[in-house]
């Protein structure tokens, strides 16, 4: 086996290199749980089933990440699916739906 040696200099640079390392792991880390909800907060939210949860993964719908047996799904992938399924009304559907029902 062989030894390298550093000079108090070098090993300094090094303790500081790993440092800002493992700074920018924790500020990576931090934001990535920070924007994600598991299965069952997405379901409350939404006021869905689990099984309506399941579905739209087997459909291949909204992405998701997969720890064990926990689901977890990145918020923003949410709010595209969201606007992805979004249904624009227009001001003339408004006015046949009332009609429809006898109002003016």
């Amino acid at each position: 086996m062989d030894f390298k040696v550093l000079t108090d200099e070098q090993f300094i640079a090094l303790l500081e290199k790993l440092d800002r390392l493992e700074a920018k792991f924790m500020e990576n880390k931090s934001t990535i749980i920070d924007n994600q909800i598991d299965n069952d907060e997405f379901c409350k939210r939404l006021k869905i089933s689990k099984r309506t949860a399941q579905t739209w993964r087997d459909d291949i719908l909204l992405p998701y990440t997969q720890i064990g047996g926990k689901i977890y799904y990145d918020i923003v992938e949410v709010e595209a699916f969201f606007q992805k399924y979004k249904v624009q009304i227009q001001a003339s559907q408004l006015r046949n739906k009332r009609s429809q029902y006898g109002k003016q």
